[in-house]
């Protein structure tokens, strides 16, 4: 019969190999005595120490133990080989595959002895046998290939679990673990377990599924290459399309310039035409490009011939010895002779200023802010009979500044 189960009696650590010890109730002090001795000695073990009933539940804390260990000891005798619990515990370690080293506590006939027990090499530690002796065998056996042992008890732990949730691939090996466990499979002692059906599927679909990962990874790179390229091609294609658009409009703006040179270009040639130099140059100057300019656009303007000559023309026709520079630049202002032809005055709405006729250069200046102070100045009062008009004015501007029709004068 078996009996209930504890914990190890000694607290193991994570090196420690871990025993399972089958035994009968009715050779309790000699299991006691055992394992007592193989705790003493670095052993972590799981034994039977009260009668229960076998029930479902108990069933299934046993085989968890069992799965546990790494090495599953048996002890031997007329009553364990007669238990039908203790003939449970042997084949459920044989079909995990987990090594079992068989004792013998107590002769038993050889056709009393389980069969899957038979083929295995006997530790006898009977009361004819040196005790010490077999407690060594036993350890030299636990101990043998402990590492390729413990690998197996935890891999049959993880494919264990892999199945029972339904093959789920997030619970499959990954990375180094998989060749870790493929070198182990590659690697098994001579004497060690065989390797279960669980623990070879669980490392083969592992490889597998590590390939599929390898594979998505590759095709979703690609994927994204793919797409990194074609966002690259639109970008290319779309700046290109607005390099376009950009030449076209630059190619519109420099036609619509050139043929405003054009115009400007037939206006001081008309100009010129007049007897109006000033104005020819001015409106040859302006359909002209000037780097200078603050205006982007007169600098950015294309270079039309016509103009150039329509300048060179006027600047050849040109009759004036200076130009004065009247304070205020944005103004439209009036220009008058002295009557002996040594001063100009030129004034606009806000002031009069008074110029060299010799040099051009500004005698003084009379600032005043509003139009009637202007025409009340005596040196202004006598421009109606003193004064010779030698500039062109704008008629509006002319009779805002109060000065007289000449065809009345």
């Amino acid at each position: 019969m078996s009996d209930a189960l504890t914990p190890p009696e000694h607290a193991e650590g994570e090196d420690q190999p871990k025993v399972f010890v089958s035994y009968s109730r009715k050779d309790r002090e000699k299991a006691h005595r055992i394992s007592k001795v193989l705790a003493d000695r670095n052993l972590g073990i799981f034994r039977d120490t009260e009668d229960i009933l076998p029930t479902e539940e108990w069933r299934d804390r046993l085989e968890q133990l069992i799965r546990e260990a790494d090495t599953i000891i048996f002890l031997l005798s007329p009553a364990s080989a007669a238990s039908e619990v203790c003939a449970w515990e042997i084949e459920l370690a044989h079909e995990l595959e987990k090594r079992i080293a068989p004792i013998v506590i107590e002769d038993v006939p050889g056709q009393d002895i389980p069969p899957i027990l038979a083929r295995l090499n006997f530790i006898f530690c009977t009361d004819r046998d040196p005790f010490e002796d077999a407690v060594d065998s036993v350890i030299s056996a636990v101990n043998t290939d402990i590492d390729w042992i413990r690998e197996h008890t935890r891999l049959a732990g993880l494919a264990r679990r892999w199945r029972q949730s339904g093959e789920r691939r997030s619970l499959l090996l990954r990375g180094a673990d998989i060749a870790d466990a493929e070198r182990w499979r590659d690697e098994r002692p001579r004497e060690a377990p065989q390797i279960t059906a669980d623990q070879t599927k669980f490392i083969t679909e592992s490889r597998r599924n590590a390939q599929r990962q390898q594979k998505l990874t590759l095709a979703l790179s690609l994927a994204a290459v793919v797409v990194g390229l074609g966002l690259a091609g639109i970008a290319f294609w779309q700046r290109n399309e607005a390099q376009a658009q950009r030449n076209v409009a630059e190619a519109q703006r420099n036609d619509a310039l050139t043929a405003q040179s054009l115009y400007l270009a037939d206006l001081s040639q008309e100009a010129l035409a007049r007897g109006d130099t000033t104005m020819a140059i001015l409106s040859a100057i302006e359909a002209l490009p000037d780097t200078t300019s603050t205006d982007p656009q007169q600098r950015s303007r294309p270079y039309v011939a016509a103009a150039r000559m329509a300048l060179t023309e006027a600047m050849s026709e040109r009759r004036e010895l200076h130009t004065l520079g009247f304070p205020s630049p944005t103004s439209s202002a009036d220009a008058e002779f002295s009557p002996d032809g040594k001063r100009i005055l030129s004034s606009d709405f806000s002031q009069a200023v008074l110029f060299d006729a010799q040099t051009g250069k500004q005698i003084a200046a009379l600032r005043f802010p509003w139009q009637e102070r202007l025409l009340q100045h005596p040196f202004l009062a006598r421009r109606r009979t003193d004064y010779s008009h030698v500039s062109r004015c704008k008629r509006r501007r002319c009779r805002h500044m109060g000065r007289p029709d000449r065809r009345s004068s």
